[in-house]
């Protein structure tokens, strides 16, 4: 049956230019959301001993780059925008707080270098 017209439209934008990436939100921005949420996640969990500021920076950069990564792979998988920014909070959770506790530097930093654009097919 290849080649045969769909009774719909599916209504999929054409594949962007994998070499051009517009972030959907700026990184100052994202970054005063990972932190508010790290150190809110901190609260919760009585951690008194985590309030090492440069610790913190360490991560929540790690936590952006992470995070704009898989950004980039749901724009590419043709993930509307709109879903991305509705839906983030969640989609953190899942990758930051996937215990409800923040993971340990070492798992995030273990993790970026992997990081590349795979389309599931």
């Amino acid at each position: 049956m290849d080649g045969f017209p769909l009774p719909f439209d599916l209504n999929l934008p054409p594949d962007p230019d994998p070499d051009v990436y517009h972030p959907l939100m700026d990184d100052n921005d994202r970054r005063a959301e990972l932190e508010s949420q790290l150190r809110t996640n901190r609260l919760v969990m009585d951690i008194t001993t985590a309030n090492n500021d440069i610790l913190d920076r360490l991560i929540i950069n790690t936590q952006l780059e992470i995070e704009k990564a898989v950004e980039r792979t749901l724009l590419n998988e043709h993930y509307s925008a709109q879903s991305i920014l509705e839906k983030r909070n969640s989609i953190r959770g899942l990758m930051f707080y996937p215990t409800g506790r923040a993971l340990a530097l070492v798992s995030f930093l273990q993790q970026p270098a992997n990081l590349t654009y795979v389309r599931g097919d």
